[in-house]
């Protein structure tokens, strides 16, 4: 009996190391991608959203149109989602 209970320790030893392992490796993958894109995508957020919130506002009180508004900010999208330095 005492047998069956030190292997079955054993073993639950094991599978919880394994899982503790592919963790570590997911998190650390997690954080060299994340520390790979994080000084572009954050100056990117900074820039663009600031730029968004006036051309919205713009096109709220009629200064530009709706559709030009609509227009650009399409073609910021297909030009930051292009940069090639962004890929992984």
């Amino acid at each position: 009996m005492r047998i069956h209970a030190i292997k079955d320790l054993k073993v639950s030893v094991k599978k919880k190391l394994t899982i503790t392992a592919s963790l570590t490796a997911v998190i650390v993958i997690l954080v060299i991608t994340y520390k790979k894109l994080e000084p572009k995508f954050l100056r990117f957020l900074k820039t663009k959203k600031r730029l968004y919130r006036k051309m919205k506002k713009r096109a709220i009180n009629k200064e530009i149109e709706y559709e030009k508004y609509i227009d650009t900010m399409i073609e910021i999208r297909k030009t930051y989602e292009s940069e090639p330095t962004l890929w992984i």
